[in-house]
């Protein structure tokens, strides 16, 4: 059965055993970690449920659970070191819980989705300009989105569901901008083949050229998820598996999305295999047509970290990779860590933060931002003053 993001961000997925910390390229720098905001339960939401959005003025914008159905909050940085936090918006009993993560357009524009489940609602796509009424652009009869969405160069945005399609395994859809509103298209089912993959619980990225790239949870060759890309050929698109996971040290079962460095290869993380088998971080390079995948760093379960869930990692103008796990650290309460690469093929990894289980928030899911001063920026969907999880600041 295929679980939603939105149910683990209220806790709904078991615990899992942490294996003990073995000899590793790990190293501890703390660093000055501050937890910008705690979450009451209140009108302002509660459980943050993706990552963090960064404005164009160095606001913070995420997503959040509660009143009725959840909120997409905004924090706003004040010249004394505090952050002022409003309501952006609070979503009514029919539009669903909002999850996955916003994308900002170059119109100032928020877009993202909701998670069905809620009142009968099976989830919608949403744009929110200021002072919104109705911001449903795209209303799901059924197996709606629960991720990220990708904006290409003309505006039109791309997107996954989890199940839906003819298999019921999940699609890629692409939602056109024109004069008359947006046309919904589903570019490509999944499960078309006994190879392909089976349930993208990620979002998608996009290059120069237009074509995209993400990652299934399950399927291809071994059934333990894939890396793939769709190309516009212009008589439709076509998939392509870059990657198959073994389920083995490689790493199994990706929960996030891929990212691209600046000569095109592919960073992301598993939660699951690795040599301890609780999670990697993997690098897919490009040459003469194949894809070579690389485990970076498996973590331990120990001290490092362990079990990246939905970690969509960040990349310094250095190179150096940032993400948090779920578990692991000093007190298993999940860390922040950083990736640097020493020498070629041999990369050392830091943990950036140990999260204590108490005010400054445990277990983060999902992975953090970057602003232009190199601070890196997340959330927890529980901790805090009150419990109900923390937007932090860590200065690595």
């Amino acid at each position: 059965m295929v679980h939603g993001r939105f149910f683990d961000a209220l806790g709904l997925i078991a615990t899992v055993a942490i294996v003990a910390c073995m000899l590793t390229s790990w190293a501890r720098a703390e660093s000055k970690e501050k937890v910008i905001y705690s979450f009451t339960d209140g009108s302002n939401g509660a459980i943050p449920s993706s990552p963090l959005t960064l404005g164009g003025a160095g606001n913070l914008y995420g997503e959040a659970g509660g009143v009725v159905s959840g909120v997409v909050f905004e924090l706003e940085p004040r010249s004394n070191g505090y952050w002022k936090e409003k309501t952006f918006y609070a979503f009514g009993k029919d539009e669903g819980g909002p999850t996955g993560g916003l994308v900002l357009s170059e119109s100032g524009t928020f877009y993202g989705v909701t998670f069905g489940g809620f009142f009968g609602s099976a989830g919608m796509v949403f744009g929110l300009p200021p002072f919104s009424v109705n911001p449903a652009i795209y209303s799901f009869a059924s197996d709606g989105p629960q991720a990220e969405l990708v904006l290409d160069q003309a505006g039109n945005l791309y997107g996954t569901t989890e199940g839906g399609g003819p298999h019921d395994v999940g699609t890629v859809f692409e939602l056109t901008h024109t004069s008359g509103g947006w046309n919904y298209e589903v570019l490509h089912n999944f499960g078309t083949t006994e190879t392909d993959g089976y349930y993208p619980f990620a979002g998608l990225i996009i290059d120069a050229a237009g074509n995209l790239y993400g990652t299934t949870y399950e399927g291809g060759i071994y059934g333990a998820g894939t890396v793939f890309e769709l190309t516009n050929t212009g008589d439709g698109w076509t998939e392509s598996v870059l990657y198959n996971f073994t389920g083995g040290d490689n790493g199994s079962g990706p929960l996030a999305g891929v990212i691209f460095d600046a000569k095109g290869n592919l960073y992301g993380t598993t939660p699951f295999g690795g040599s301890d088998d609780v999670g990697t971080v993997f690098q897919l390079t490009h040459s003469h047509g194949y894809w070579k995948h690389h485990v970076l760093y498996n973590f331990t379960g120990g001290d490092d970290g362990g079990l990246p869930y939905y970690v969509s990692l960040a990349m310094d103008d250095a190179g150096n990779l940032y993400g948090t796990t779920k578990y692991g650290g000093r007190l298993q309460y999940g860390t922040v860590f950083q990736l640097a690469q020493e020498r070629p093929g041999k990369w050392k990894e830091t943990v950036v933060h140990s999260f204590n289980g108490g005010h400054d928030g445990l277990n983060p899911i999902y992975g953090v931002i970057l602003d232009s001063a190199g601070n890196l920026y997340g959330t927890t969907p529980s901790g805090g003053a009150d419990g109900w999880g923390v937007v932090f600041e860590c200065i690595p």
